[in-house]
């Protein structure tokens, strides 16, 4: 059985030792990051953070909710200079000036399509971002 919410912006929501809260972000539909924060298995004792963009494009609400986080899954579906489209989703490059404008301590890409070079979203990404950057893979594991 299952127990269906709404979300509700900024509250936070308590899942077992998680809290969640989840924040607008700019998309031409309803759209949220999420922030999730629990206790840190590297960090005994300590909190952390992960915070997941969803579809997006560069706005305040995404700084808000990646503010210091420990991991950030962030979209970059798009490429500098080639789509143009206003609202959507993020470059790599707004990506890490993302990252960077919130401090996190790690930054990395998921929502990558087929026909874009990751490579090219890595560049763009490490261009803005001095912290450490890499890729989403299959199967990848990120311990907090």
């Amino acid at each position: 059985m299952f127990a269906f919410r709404t979300w509700v912006p900024e509250r936070q929501v308590r899942v077992g030792p998680f809290v969640v809260e989840v924040v607008p972000v700019r998309h031409p539909v309803e759209a949220y990051a999420i922030r999730v924060t629990g206790p840190s298995t590297e960090r005994p004792g300590e909190q952390a953070t992960l915070v997941y963009s969803g579809d997006t494009d560069a706005c305040a609400g995404l700084v808000e909710a990646a503010r210091g986080a420990d991991l950030f899954l962030c979209e970059a579906a798009f490429q500098e200079g080639r789509d143009l489209v206003d609202g959507i989703h993020l470059t790599g490059y707004r990506a890490g000036r993302a990252a960077r404008a919130a401090a996190v301590r790690r930054l990395v890409l998921t929502h990558l399509p087929a026909w874009n070079d990751p490579q090219v979203a890595l560049a763009e990404a490490a261009s803005a971002y001095p912290g450490p950057v890499e890729l989403a893979a299959p199967g990848a594991t990120y311990t907090l």
